[in-house]
């Protein structure tokens, strides 16, 4: 675990290590794929990127998972990333239909055959409750998605509103060449250190036991 002083020290940090790894999959293979988590958390982190990073063009972007909301809203964390990354054109959202939950999976399915290609870069946060991506413990669907071999987009339930979520499997989340996960707060350290629990992020850091972790 890298632990920082500051959220500030702890940003800049996690920008050149990612910064650093799209640059190389630029130029080994001429493009990379970057997945990102909502919320507040990493705000920061992506305007920091959005302002250091000079190849978004070789780079697409997209989400590691998404509240069932128009891209309009203020939940919308597609929304969020477009705001962010004002100098990336390559950014692939998850909600294509607003009507439809079940229509629009399959819709986005189709837009993330790049990410199930090649994935690269996953940044992932974690909620007071153990939950990252839309992956909730105490959700059947959640539950289903942790398990199930397939690099996919499913819809999940989140215990609040707006509860339907969308969500990258954890089979495709771990198949990345980097995963980083940006936390903050000793609420979050504490559930994050308690191997008693057997919350979706545990079961994310037992399979990939190299995910990278910056605390402050």
């Amino acid at each position: 675990m890298n632990k920082f002083d500051s959220k500030e020290e702890a940003v800049k940090k996690l920008r050149k290590e990612i910064v650093d790894a799209l640059r190389k999959e630029n130029e080994e293979s001429r493009h990379s794929t970057l997945l990102l988590s909502g919320g507040s958390t990493p705000g920061p982190l992506y305007k920091d990127l959005n302002e250091n990073y000079d190849a978004f063009s070789k780079t697409t972007i997209g989400l590691v998972d998404e509240r069932f909301v128009p891209t309009t809203s203020e939940h919308s964390n597609e929304r969020l990333v477009r705001d962010l990354f004002s100098n990336s054109k390559n950014i692939v959202g998850m909600v294509h239909n607003e009507t439809d939950h079940v229509d629009n999976i399959m819709i986005a399915r189709e837009h993330y055959k790049v990410f199930c290609e090649k994935l690269d870069v996953v940044v992932l946060g974690m909620g007071a409750d153990g939950h990252t991506a839309s992956l909730f413990p105490d959700d059947p669907n959640s539950d289903l998605v942790m398990e199930i071999d397939e690099d996919n987009l499913f819809n999940t339930n989140a215990p609040n509103l707006p509860m339907r979520r969308i969500t990258c499997s954890k089979s495709l989340l771990t198949k990345a060449k980097r995963i980083f996960l940006l936390i903050f707060g000793e609420e979050k350290l504490r559930i994050l250190t308690n191997n008693e629990l057997n919350l979706p992020i545990h079961k994310l850091l037992r399979e990939r036991k190299d995910i990278e972790i910056y605390y402050a």
